[in-house]
């Protein structure tokens, strides 16, 4: 097994390679605002930024235990986002990596701590004269930090060809302006107040809505409007999907005397509001106990009730999530938990896993949702993929 992949090896030569050798160094990189080069941040203010993802050269190499325990899945980067996780390690389930590596993950190394990427200030103004969008700017930045003293003008093709193949915006990083117009200050540094809006999951956006109407300050609560029928004929679906990686959807209780399911479906979208069309639904029932049903067939829990095994009670204010983990063959394995003690969006977030699925899902997948009861609700449902 080959621990430097010969394919980063063949483009290095002696006259580039020392330089990267000694950029890998600490303290020995440029700092996110020291713009030399090929790279024009444009007029001031430099206060967009910018993430980029900027690989290592001859940083890959199959990943050891130590790797797989403290790496970070380059698939769970907008999770990793949502909870403030971050390594100098990330970790390549691809097929690729697997091939190289003998079925064993392969561990990249990037020029600042995975999912947050290097931070690189400019005025956005620029994208779409200068630059295409940010693609060309992580591009020309990375040029710039591997190219002899920084400031080879134009950069050297082996240069260019490593970082139109290595550099790219972070995860979930807007391809277009204004990208995050707060990020930096005037002059062009890191501005310590910025809060990183990926750190916060997305409103669920609904579309074939069906007996009910969507609310609340993002448009991501859901409420059934349409008279009671005695069945679970209203709903929506989201209109956003989870293509891979992983991701979880994010909703919390209101009342605990309506029936409503929310959860995960296969499918781009979703015409049909009953219940057993959900792939992968959690049931806020009526009787304030939560049940889990898949595709219309309940899932025994540990808690028996009038209604059938449950999963516990809940209460008002219960945060629940639904979580898909990549399994890297198109599939994704489903788990169920409840969020414990505090949450806030970019910080470590207690949760509880209640049930795993036997059964995998298939990408794409989207949020779905039913109702029984007229007045129930789905508060404040939220997401968390890679856009």
């Amino acid at each position: 097994m080959r621990h430097v992949i010969a394919s980063s090896v063949r483009w290095l030569r002696v006259g580039w390679f020392w330089p990267l050798v000694l950029l890998a160094l600490p303290d020995c990189g440029f700092s996110s605002h020291a713009f030399v080069g090929n790279f024009d941040p444009g007029p001031l203010p430099h206060t967009a930024a910018v993430f980029c993802d900027i690989e290592q050269p001859l940083a890959r190499h199959c990943a050891t235990e130590a790797d797989k325990t403290n790496g970070i899945r380059l698939a769970a980067g907008a999770v990793a986002l949502t909870n403030g996780s971050a390594s100098g390690i990330a970790l390549d389930f691809s097929a690729d990596a697997l091939n190289r590596c003998g079925g064993q993950p392969e561990a990249v190394g990037f020029q600042a701590a995975f999912p947050t990427g290097s931070l690189v200030c400019m005025n956005s103004s620029v994208i779409g004269t200068t630059y295409a969008d940010a693609t060309a700017v992580c591009v020309t930045q990375c040029e710039d930090v591997f190219s002899p003293a920084g400031a080879e003008n134009p950069p050297d093709p082996q240069v260019v060809a490593f970082c139109t193949a290595h550099a790219h915006p972070s995860t979930n990083m807007p391809t277009n302006p204004p990208f995050f117009d707060a990020g930096c200050t005037d002059a062009g540094n890191r501005n310590e107040s910025f809060i990183d809006p990926r750190q916060s999951p997305e409103p669920v956006v609904w579309q074939d809505l069906i007996g009910v109407a969507a609310s609340g300050p993002d448009g991501n609560t859901l409420t059934r409007t349409a008279p009671n029928t005695g069945a679970f004929d209203a709903g929506a679906a989201s209109a956003q999907t989870i293509t891979a990686g992983d991701a979880f959807v994010e909703l919390t209780a209101t009342e605990t005397n309506t029936g409503r399911f929310g959860g995960l479906s296969s499918g781009a979208s979703d015409p049909d509001a009953t219940f057993r069309t959900i792939g992968f639904g959690l049931d806020l029932f009526n009787d304030a106990h939560v049940y889990i049903f898949e595709t219309g067939s309940v899932q025994t829990g540990p808690t028996p009730t009038a209604n059938g095994p449950s999963f516990g009670t809940y209460a008002s204010g219960d945060r629940f999530r639904v979580h898909a983990t990549d399994n890297f063959d198109g599939t994704a394995t489903i788990s169920y938990a409840k969020v414990t003690g505090p949450c806030n969006d970019g910080a470590p977030c207690g949760e509880t896993v209640f049930y795993t699925s036997p059964t995998k899902a298939a990408y794409p997948l989207r949020v779905d949702s039913s109702f029984n009861q007229i007045g129930g609700t789905l508060t404040n449902v939220r997401l968390a993929r890679i856009r």
